[in-house]
């Protein structure tokens, strides 16, 4: 079995492009002051409208299969792609942005990719693995009230639009994808919310600990939430004329 390494970064970025790169590492440069690095492959991806801020891999993972789990933002909906093949995203405007998950083999093959979100600004900044290297996200969603929130290519799998479903108000979820970029299901973090000015909320981090459970750290307003175990406050609310929280 071929071993590589990838040297890590939570923020890589091209002005126009998304740049994947795996480098064979020496660790002999250690022991020098000049450290040598040989490129063993590189790729780029990402769409027309994707600039130096909009697009970037957020977030890599090895897992113990020895391939490679990347997350990051994918900018619009014209021209995307990744390694020079389309993918399917869910941005209805080209200022759109979606979470963008994919895997490659450890020589730089890419073996499936999902985009996460609907018509608004999606966003997720690191993934974990578990011990079968099932990936997990913590996704922050935007839905609309035409289009749909997607998770994988099975429309069942959506989230209908807040007209006809209050779901679609919530903002932050649990996704779960087996090792080979399966859909395996989705976990709303909030309680019920009534509309758009009780619907923000915020999760900014995961952990797998050894016995494969999940943590997380997640900012809610008022509400009862995951699952009746959290309850905040009614003072907690969104002030939509400052756009940021509000402590009364």
């Amino acid at each position: 079995m071929t071993k590589c390494h990838v040297e890590r970064s939570r923020h890589i970025s091209n002005k126009q492009k998304i740049i994947l790169s795996s480098f064979l590492f020496l660790l002999s440069s250690f022991l020098s002051h000049a450290q040598t690095y040989n490129w063993q492959w590189a790729m780029k991806g990402g769409g027309s409208n994707g600039g130096i801020d909009e697009e970037l891999i957020h977030d890599i993972k090895v897992g113990t299969d020895n391939n490679y789990y990347f997350i990051a933002t994918i900018e619009g909906n014209s021209n995307t792609q990744l390694d020079g093949e389309p993918v399917d995203v869910y941005n209805s405007t080209i200022g759109g942005n979606d979470i963008f998950l994919f895997s490659t083999d450890c020589e730089g093959q890419v073996r499936w990719s999902q985009a996460i979100g609907g018509e608004g600004n999606d966003r997720a900044y690191n993934l974990v693995l578990d011990s079968n290297n099932n990936v997990y996200v913590g996704a922050y969603v935007t839905g609309g009230s035409s289009y749909n929130i997607h998770f994988s290519p099975n429309a069942t799998d959506d989230i209908t639009p807040y007209r006809t479903n209050m779901d679609a108000h919530k903002r932050i979820y649990l996704v779960k994808y087996d090792s080979n970029g399966v859909f395996q299901g989705k976990k709303a973090v909030q309680g019920t919310v009534s509309g758009a000015l009780d619907a923000e909320a915020r999760i900014f981090d995961l952990v797998m600990d050894s016995q494969n459970k999940l943590h997380f750290i997640v900012g809610l307003l008022s509400g009862t939430h995951l699952d009746n175990q959290v309850i905040v406050p009614s003072q907690y609310i969104y002030d939509p004329s400052t756009w940021t929280f509000n402590f009364q």
